[in-house]
């Protein structure tokens, strides 16, 4: 939903759900019969789409089954603007695995094995993030010069983005310790002419 700028305001609603799964016509459109991490052999079950680069590792991704997201404008006086965005999802899949697993597969003698029935099962923390802005417009009649001021994170929320979910690993980056969190509350200052 959209309310576009008039009455000094504007904003913006979203919403989306989904059941993103996968469906198999027998057992010869599996690639193998094991259960890992990012490929759960399971005939409806939902996909799983393991996250790489940017040095993010051990993300893996079964769609939210839902998400908002809103955000708006408002224009006081004096060419000041006021904005601010929000959003939440639920939390990302937490497919607990066993690495190194001796599966007799001739072509792949050690994998990593699923150790839960369903990899949606358990799942991280719902993320919510809100963001302000307050900027400043100075305008002539060529030109605009805007200073902003921004807060990312206002609640500074400490969300769990990612875990260890290896249950062979040990010590301190060792099984379900925690590997990402969101980032803590920022603020940035900035100019746009």
């Amino acid at each position: 939903a959209v309310k576009r700028m008039s009455n000094r305001w504007m904003g913006r609603f979203g919403f989306s759900t989904n059941s993103h799964t996968e469906s198999f016509d027998g057992a010869d459109a599996l690639d193998g019969p094991t259960p890992t991490p990012n490929h759960p052999p399971t005939d409806g079950g939902p996909v799983v789409t393991q996250a790489g680069g940017s040095g993010k590792s051990g993300i893996y991704m079964v769609l939210p089954q839902y998400q908002f997201i809103a955000n708006g404008m408002y224009q006081a006086g004096w060419g000041i603007n006021l904005g601010a965005n929000w959003m939440l999802r639920q939390g990302y899949s937490e497919p607990f695995f066993r690495s190194q697993v001796a599966t007799g597969d001739p072509l792949a003698n050690r994998k990593s094995v699923l150790a839960t029935d369903d990899v949606g099962e358990f799942r991280l923390p719902a993320v919510s993030s809100l963001d302000v802005r307050i900027e400043k417009a100075f305008k002539n009649k060529t030109s605009t010069l805007a200073l902003d001021f921004d807060i990312f994170n206002v609640t500074n929320s400490s969300t769990v983005l990612g875990r260890q979910y290896d249950l062979r690993l040990t010590g301190p980056t060792g099984y379900n310790q925690v590997l990402e969190i969101m980032n803590p509350r920022i603020a940035r200052v900035g100019a746009r002419f």
